[in-house]
C-alpha cells in the first residue's frame, strides 16, 4: 500500500475543520430548536439542505458496493466545500443581526445539519463524533453510534440548487479575478455582470451584500449599455464577469489565460459535439443523457463564443 503522508496530513486538516464549525456553532445552540419547520425555510438552507440531502443519498449508493473510499470523499466535499466554505459564512451575518427569529431558524439550521454530518462521519471517525454528538444530543438521546443511520433524502429544492450553484460559480470566478490582479483581501471592487437569464439577473440583484460579504463586491452592476474596457474578465456559461479596475496590469497574461482558457473548452465542446453526431449513441443513449449532452454542448458553446469576444475586445 502507498501511504501518502500529505493524504494524511490532509484528513487531520478536515478534522480540525469539523472541531472549528462545531466552536462556530456552539455560542449558537441555545437558540436552536429541535425540528425544522420546511415552510419557513429561507433560499441558503433550502439549498444546503437539498446539498446534505444528495450527500446521503450519494454516501449509502457508495457503502452499499463497497467503495469507501468514494463515500468519505463525498462526506469530505460537502463539509469543506458546501458547508464550512459556504453556508457557515453565509449564515455569519444572520447570526450577528438583530433579527432573533432568522437567528433563531439559522442555529437550527445549522445544529440540525451538524448532527447529520456526524451521523454520516461517525463510521468513518467514530472518536470525534461520538465526542461532539454529546454536545449536541438531547438528554433522551443515546450514544450516536446507536443512532440511526441517514439514508433518505428528504430535502429537495432544484431551483434553489441551480441558483446556488450559478452563484458560487460566479463568486468564485470574482475571487479568481481579484487574485489574477494581485489586489488585497480586503481591497473593494466594481464588478459588471452579464446575465442573459431574466431569473438570474433579478437572483444576482437581490444577493448583492453576498456578493460583498464574499467578495469585496462594493459596486455591482447588471448588463450596463457598454462592457467595461478597463477589466479583468470571466465568460461563463451563464455570466460574463467584468472586474473593473482602474489600473489595469499584466493584460497579456490575462489573455494568455483566456486563450488557454479557450483551449480548454473547444476540446471539452468537440467532445460533447463529437457525441451528439454518433448517431449509435443518439439512439441506444437514455434520454436523460442525451439531454444533459445538449445542455453541455450549448453551455460550452455560449462560453466560447464569450470567451473569444473578450479576447478580441482586449485585442483590438
Amino acid at each position: 500500500m502507498n501511504l501518502d503522508p500529505e493524504r494524511i496530513e490532509g484528513y487531520r486538516n478536515f478534522i480540525n475543520k469539523v472541531w472549528n464549525a462545531f466552536r462556530f456553532i456552539q455560542p449558537h445552540l441555545a437558540k436552536a430548536g429541535t425540528t425544522l419547520n420546511k415552510s419557513t425555510l429561507d433560499h441558503h438552507e433550502k439549498w444546503i439542505l437539498s446539498e446534505l440531502g444528495q450527500t446521503i443519498v450519494s454516501m449509502n449508493s457508495s457503502m452499499e458496493e463497497y467503495r469507501f473510499d468514494d463515500s468519505s470523499q463525498t462526506i469530505y466535499s460537502f463539509v469543506y466545500d458546501k458547508f464550512c466554505s459556504w453556508f457557515i459564512e453565509l449564515s455569519k451575518p444572520i447570526l450577528n443581526s438583530v433579527d432573533d427569529e432568522a437567528k433563531a431558524r439559522r442555529s437550527t439550521v445549522l445544529k440540525f445539519i451538524f448532527r447529520e454530518v456526524l451521523k454520516l462521519m461517525h463510521p468513518f471517525t467514530p472518536y470525534i463524533t461520538e465526542e461532539l454528538w454529546t454536545f449536541l444530543k438531547t438528554d433522551a438521546e443515546d450514544l450516536i453510534t446507536v443512532q440511526q443511520y441517514p439514508e433518505i433524502n428528504e430535502w429537495n429544492y432544484p431551483d434553489d440548487l441551480a441558483m446556488m450553484s450559478k452563484f458560487v460559480e460566479t463568486v468564485s470566478s470574482i475571487r479568481f479575478l481579484r487574485t489574477s490582479a494581485n489586489l488585497k483581501p480586503k481591497d473593494e471592487v466594481s464588478v459588471c455582470l452579464y446575465v442573459t437569464d431574466p431569473k438570474l439577473q433579478n437572483y444576482f440583484a437581490v444577493n448583492h451584500k453576498n456578493f460583498f460579504e464574499l467578495a469585496r463586491v462594493k459596486d455591482l452592476k447588471i448588463n450596463l449599455a457598454e462592457r467595461p474596457k478597463k477589466s479583468l474578465t470571466m465568460p461563463l456559461g451563464h455570466t460574463e464577469i467584468y472586474l473593473i479596475l482602474d489600473n489595469v496590469a499584466n493584460i497579456e497574461e490575462h489573455i494568455a489565460r483566456l486563450r488557454k482558457e479557450m483551449e480548454k473548452t473547444q476540446k471539452e465542446f468537440e467532445m460533447y459535439d463529437k457525441r451528439l453526431n454518433n448517431a449509435q449513441f443518439m439512439r441506444n443513449a437514455p434520454e436523460d443523457v442525451v439531454k444533459e449532452v445538449r445542455f453541455n454542448h450549448n453551455e460550452l458553446s455560449l462560453k466560447l463564443k464569450s470567451i473569444q469576444e473578450t479576447i478580441g475586445r482586449f485585442s483590438s
